[in-house]
């Protein structure tokens, strides 16, 4: 069976118990461009969020998000964001602010691996340095926005949780928000079930990861007298990056 890179999902979808976090994020928001991140300072108001001491309850509000029948139904009408999208925008423009919404959540659970005490510590850095800290919001915001895929909004939380346990550095997270960008997530599910032996995932898969900058690839070329002709052979081998992207986001409970 094919392992699957899973988010969260609620454990009680019967009613909607918003979080200090989720709140403060969504009374500040409006559909997302650029013109709105500057408008609403919504990068200050993401780094406010990853310090809050509620952040673990994002998990269950993530699944409560995004489904048009959720606002039909009440729970989440009540919230004047979300009601105001309900009222305000067409079907299209409705769903896509709300998968927006839920990105946003899935990616602060991913942040919440890290302990309260870090999160609150990396806050209250970043808060000594006003501009800094709207920019890297500003920045994150960025990063889920362009996702495809919900699963890579939550990754993406899981890896910015290591950057907050000072286990990862600016620069190689920058390396890995690229990577997971550019790789699909079924490449990603492949890797985390054969990365111990990178020769047996299909041509295909290997060449996709290679090309978001997980595998490095070896050409060996080899000619003799008897055969001039030279005889090359394509080896693909997981790089830092790689390596990684399955610590810090593709292994369980890492």
């Amino acid at each position: 069976m094919t392992e699957t890179i899973s988010c969260p999902k609620a454990e009680n979808q019967s009613k909607c118990v918003c979080s200090e976090a989720l709140l403060r994020l969504v009374h500040s928001t409006e559909y997302m461009n650029p013109e709105d991140i500057e408008e609403k300072n919504l990068g200050a108001s993401l780094i406010e969020s990853v310090g809050a001491s509620s952040l673990s309850e994002i998990a269950g509000e993530a699944a409560e998000i995004a489904l048009d029948s959720t606002l039909k139904d009440g729970l989440l009408k009540d919230i004047p964001v979300f009601g105001w999208f309900f009222k305000a925008y067409s079907a299209y423009h409705s769903i896509t602010d709300r998968m927006f919404l839920k990105k946003v959540a899935l990616f602060l659970s991913g942040v919440s691996e890290a302990s309260e005490n870090e999160r609150e510590k990396f806050r209250n850095d970043l808060n000594n340095d006003v501009e800094f800290r709207k920019k890297v919001g500003e920045n994150l915001l960025l990063l889920i926005n362009k996702h495809e895929r919900l699963e890579k909004s939550y990754l993406l939380g899981k890896l910015m949780a290591k950057v907050i346990e000072e286990k990862c550095s600016n620069e190689l997270f920058l390396r890995l928000a690229a990577a997971l960008d550019r790789a699909t997530v079924e490449d990603l599910e492949d890797l985390k079930k054969h990365w111990q032996s990178i020769k047996n995932l299909p041509e295909s898969v290997q060449q996709g990861l290679y090309k978001c900058g997980l595998l490095d690839m070896k050409i060996n070329a080899v000619a003799t007298d008897i055969m001039p002709h030279v005889s090359a052979s394509i080896n693909y081998k997981l790089n830092i990056v790689g390596e990684k992207l399955i610590e810090y986001g593709l292994t369980d409970n890492s």
